[in-house]
């Protein structure tokens, strides 16, 4: 009976301690990311945010990832600001070598239920692009001709405990 009862209390304040996982779910729409690098690089393309199925305030990303599938996420989105460590990158090319779709897998620390505590995540993040060529000219990513790129759209799933 004793065991019963402790495997009892054991188990409710295991499910009292327990938080629940928050799920980020991000939306980004087209932007024009400059000159086309490597590393893939492109700051400020704005997201709609959700927190748990709640509107949040909406922000932007920063996203350079390596060829080596190393790099980092910026997020700039109210209140889930924070950098993320790239743990894994898979790029779909087009016939002339050109990333059209990256998914990055990351990971990081931060408090995106904003309740004071740091909480580990992880997600994913899926970004489609397509490139034109320009002539030259100054504007972003610098004067002189060559490509160019934009982001299409792209969805970034978050989970925390």
């Amino acid at each position: 009976m004793k065991k019963v009862i402790l495997l009892a209390l054991l188990t409710l304040g295991l499910s009292t301690t327990a938080k629940a996982q928050t799920t980020i779910e991000m939306q980004a729409s087209p932007y024009n990311c400059g000159r086309a690098s490597t590393p893939l690089y492109c700051y400020g393309i704005p997201v709609t945010v959700q927190i748990g199925g709640n509107y949040a305030p909406s922000g932007m990303i920063w996203v350079d990832v390596y060829p080596n599938n190393t790099g980092f996420i910026w997020f700039n989105t109210p209140p889930f600001q924070t950098s993320a460590q790239v743990t894994g990158a898979t790029r779909v090319f087009n016939s002339i070598g050109q990333v059209t779709s990256i998914t990055i897998a990351f990971q990081g620390q931060a408090d995106p239920e904003g309740d004071g505590d740091s909480d580990s995540y992880v997600g994913s993040l899926t970004l489609n692009f397509s490139y034109y060529y320009s002539a030259g000219g100054g504007g972003r990513g610098g004067a002189g001709a060559g490509w160019r790129f934009t982001v299409t759209g792209g969805k970034a799933t978050i989970s925390s405990n």
